[in-house]
């Protein structure tokens, strides 16, 4: 992340796992849209890897009640998947199901899934299009290059509904069938996603197909929230002023945003608190005694301050004697 003034870096953050969630965040927000109206019951996830991982975490999210079966290669690295989804949404042991892709099975469970996801980066189609339910949902998110491909051209021709989270999805494999060009029946029911989100898009039943392969903007939005979130530890600095005294007391806050300093009586000079930092958190209210201090002024030594001083009153800010305390919590 870099700041939108100075242009420099102000946090890095680790992108495979930031995309893994930021797409599966994507598709399950898209599905939830593109089948209102249309009951969820079974998920299919094919791919057990990070961007497996996520949507099924994302999809038992938004439909809590579905069954979820994991079809992967690996069979090891599905179970380890699915033993860690039963312990995160403390599920019953039923509820999560593995399959060896390939194996015996899975064309019934993908045939009776209200909702497969491919999460692959195979450069040929996974299922043919008979085996998908004619009534249910297809999101395709491992191929972002003209040669990888998760579905083929009978399946999109078989779609009543194709939306891309962007126009750039028109460049990918999966909708460059055939003579290596969208077809126009396929082109003419293709929607973007910003349209359906914003209720320009009447949907319908039948088969439907969401293709995303991302973009810039999610990945700042997605950035922009980690950021915003992260733990709010640190320290509060408390200076003391009056004939000619100087000091600081120091104090923690906690990572929720709440806590507080005391100082106690004989820590005073005579005009009491005169300045409250909290390190890094220009834009936090600070109260002291009973006194809410807005923190993000400056004085001329360069601390970000709420100012304190005697014209509060004795009574709440104590001289000599007494003690303060600190309360401070996010804006």
């Amino acid at each position: 992340m870099v700041s939108v003034i100075t242009g420099s870096v102000t946090h890095v953050i680790e992108g495979g796992s930031l995309t893994a969630i930021r797409t599966a965040a994507g598709v399950a927000v898209a599905t939830k849209r593109i089948m209102r109206g249309r009951r969820v019951r079974r998920i299919v996830v094919v791919g057990a890897g990070r961007q497996g991982r996520e949507h099924v975490r994302c999809l038992l999210t938004v439909y809590p009640e579905a069954n979820v079966t994991i079809v992967n290669r690996n069979l090891r690295r599905a179970e380890r998947l699915r033993v860690e989804m039963l312990e995160e949404f403390k599920l019953e042991e039923g509820r999560v199901k593995v399959m060896e892709l390939g194996g015996e099975g899975v064309e019934e469970a993908v045939g009776e899934a209200d909702v497969v996801c491919l999460c692959t980066n195979s450069l040929e189609p996974i299922f043919p299009a008979s085996w998908y339910k004619a009534d249910g949902h297809v999101n395709a998110v491992g191929g972002f290059t003209k040669d990888m491909r998760e579905v083929d051209l009978e399946f999109l021709e078989s779609c009543t509904a194709v939306v891309l989270d962007t126009e750039t999805a028109m460049e990918v494999g999966d909708m460059l069938q055939g003579e290596g060009e969208v077809r126009e029946g396929v082109r003419s029911r293709c929607s973007l996603l910003p349209d359906v989100l914003k209720g320009e898009w009447e949907g319908g039943g039948g088969r439907t197909f969401f293709k995303s392969v991302g973009w810039a903007a999610q990945d700042v939005a997605a950035g922009a929230f980690v950021v915003d979130n992260l733990p709010r530890g640190g320290r509060v600095m408390v200076k003391k002023g009056g004939r000619g005294e100087t000091g600081t007391f120091e104090g923690a806050f906690e990572d929720d945003g709440k806590g507080k300093v005391v100082v106690k009586e004989g820590d005073w000079g005579s005009r009491g608190v005169s300045f409250v930092k909290v390190e890094g958190r220009e834009d936090w209210e600070v109260e002291v005694g009973d006194v809410l201090v807005k923190v993000g002024e400056e004085d001329v030594e360069g601390w970000n301050v709420g100012r304190v001083d005697k014209r509060l009153g004795e009574d709440r800010v104590p001289g000599n004697g007494g003690e303060v305390t600190l309360h401070f919590t996010r804006p």
